[in-house]
């Protein structure tokens, strides 16, 4: 064998093989994920959006209107705490952990019927296709993954949403 062809089989099999490994990641063509948080009764609201590559933490302060006599808490305009421009390598992370839960799959309520507490929406478009989830007082460890990640993105004194509350009472 000539020895010039040696290091060119050697690069040839090695894109190869890269192109094979980046096929087994997940890419998905659109993917916007909401995740919100509520404490209740009237408390703060959060969220996490994820979009385009891109992870916003938000606080949604609620404010109380005057509806025909009655005191009504709205959100008012929500206020970025964080926004982060994830990495290649990351928004691959984001799509598996998503293809992995399926969230499709998924019931649309899962609830431990409390009056008050925390409760979640999860609001998912994958390439055009919604699924939306409301977990009310009760630790779905199927979406665990998802929030762990994203929260391990977020500089600790920003993480604003978290399975803890609600864990530790179930």
């Amino acid at each position: 064998m000539n020895p010039f062809y040696k290091p060119l089989m050697i690069l040839f099999f090695g894109l190869i093989m890269k192109e094979s490994l980046n096929g087994q990641n997940c890419q998905y063509n659109s993917l916007i994920i909401t995740i919100t948080e509520r404490i209740l009764p009237g408390g703060t609201q959060y969220e996490y959006e994820y979009f385009n590559g891109q992870l916003g933490v938000y606080k949604v302060p609620q404010v109380t209107v005057n509806v025909y006599d009655d005191l009504v808490r709205e959100p008012s305009k929500k206020k970025a705490e964080f926004k982060i421009k994830l990495k290649r390598q990351q928004t691959l992370i984001v799509d598996s952990i998503v293809d992995k839960i399926d969230p499709f799959t998924l019931d649309t309520i899962y609830s431990a019927a409390m009056i008050d507490g925390v409760n979640w929406t999860f609001k998912f478009e994958i390439n055009g296709k919604k699924k939306e989830i409301f977990v009310d007082n009760y630790h779905l460890s199927q979406l665990d993954p998802l929030l762990d990640y994203l929260n391990r993105l977020i500089p600790t004194n920003k993480r604003l949403i978290s399975f803890d509350f609600v864990s530790k009472n179930n």
